[in-house]
């Protein structure tokens, strides 16, 4: 049922199109409607235009912005590009472990044994 659909708007677009086609005074049946309905669509059509002129420039205007402020700056602070040299730090790990006594050891290999 829902292949149906398809099928059936294209036999309804087609009959359609075949009706507004048909010629009369010498011109196809849509010219006629077109004829009468210009003066009503003619200004929506413009509006629409006109719209997405209007969308086009505001979309083109971010953009530019966008890019603009992604440029990197041709000036570089000179306070940045010096670094200070490595200080060395004193590592006093060994001196500040706990002792382990051997019982204590014995004990961890037992734990960790099963």
């Amino acid at each position: 049922m829902l292949m149906l659909k398809p099928v059936k708007y294209a036999i309804f677009f087609l009959a359609s199109y075949l009706l507004l086609s048909f010629p009369i005074s010498g011109k196809p049946l849509f010219a006629h409607f077109y004829q009468v309905s210009k003066h009503a669509t003619s200004p929506v059509y413009q509006f629409m235009i006109a719209q997405t002129e209007k969308a086009y420039d505001g979309a083109k205007t971010v953009v530019k912005k966008l890019f603009y402020n992604a440029k990197p700056s041709l000036s570089i602070d000179p306070s940045l590009t010096k670094s200070e040299p490595l200080k060395e730090v004193e590592i006093q790990g060994e001196e500040e472990q706990e002792k382990i006594t051997d019982h204590e050891r014995e004990m961890l290999s037992t734990l960790l044994s099963k």
